[in-house]
């Protein structure tokens, strides 16, 4: 659950930082940030640098609250699977 709002509050830092820029070019010789084909502002060299590295924060962290949900469905699985055996063994006597 934790790593689920450390996602979102990530999403919301990147979107706040790149203002929804799906991508970043150079389009004659100025760094820019687009929202698919259309020019969303012009960016400094550092914004146009660093956005490689936001894209990778906010996947790195869905992919880890993703794999923790996982996690916590399998292993919550196999405790109901044991919970089931022993209650079952109750009633084979």
């Amino acid at each position: 659950m934790y790593l689920l709002c450390y996602a979102i509050v990530v999403f919301a830092y990147v979107y706040h930082q790149t203002g929804g820029a799906t991508s970043v070019s150079m389009v004659d010789g100025e760094y820019v940030a687009k929202y698919k084909a259309t020019t969303i502002r012009t960016i400094s060299k550092s914004e146009y640098l660093a956005y490689p590295n936001l894209t990778v924060r906010v996947m790195s962290a869905w992919m880890c609250a993703m794999a923790a949900q996982a996690l916590t469905a399998l292993t919550a699985g196999s405790i109901e699977s044991a919970r089931l055996k022993s209650y079952r063994s109750l009633f084979s006597r």
